[in-house]
């Protein structure tokens, strides 16, 4: 008896595959990194690898993460002034 390997292929739209990010999926980014690890050191360096995805119009937020002394209450405050 053999097995038999089907390779599928994958389709995904453009933008799933555009290395480009927006401010929304980078903030989506740095909240998960501070509720799954929880430590300044893991936020500040998820926001150093989303930064240069961004629009250089876009990135003075991230900066401020990047160089707050707490990145976790930057978020926190982030987090509480976000739109339902």
């Amino acid at each position: 008896m053999g097995f038999t390997i089907v390779q599928e292929s994958l389709h995904f739209p453009l933008s799933v595959l555009d290395p480009a990010m927006n401010l929304s999926d980078v903030v989506l980014v740095l909240l998960l990194a501070a509720r799954i690890h929880g430590t300044d050191e893991a936020v500040r360096a998820s926001a150093k690898s989303c930064v240069k995805k961004l629009p250089r119009s876009k990135r003075d937020l991230i900066y401020n993460v990047i160089n707050s002394r707490s990145p976790m209450e930057l978020i926190a405050l982030l987090a509480e002034n976000l739109d339902d």
